[in-house]
């Protein structure tokens, strides 16, 4: 459940799974980036929020792609690796 206490499939994305919804915000995040490849966090916030990604999920996505290296983060940054 998200925290306005819908399922994910009820929000709007289907059922999606962890890694699911990780690899959706790495897409985001090439998606928004500028032309140095670096992507504001409020950029990410607006593509995923636009798609149906709520900011506690989003949160949990970027710090799981952080950590298997999928995503670089520099300050409010973020960008592919």
């Amino acid at each position: 459940m998200n925290v306005v206490g819908e399922t994910s499939k009820s929000a709007g994305f289907g059922v999606l799974g962890v890694s699911d919804i990780t690899s959706r915000v790495v897409d985001f995040v090439a998606e928004g980036a500028a032309s140095d490849g670096w992507c504001s966090r409020n950029q990410v916030t607006a593509l995923a929020t636009q798609r149906g990604i709520d900011r506690m999920e989003l949160q949990r996505a970027l710090q799981r792609a952080t950590d298997d290296g999928r995503l670089e983060r520099e300050g409010d940054r973020y960008r592919t690796v």
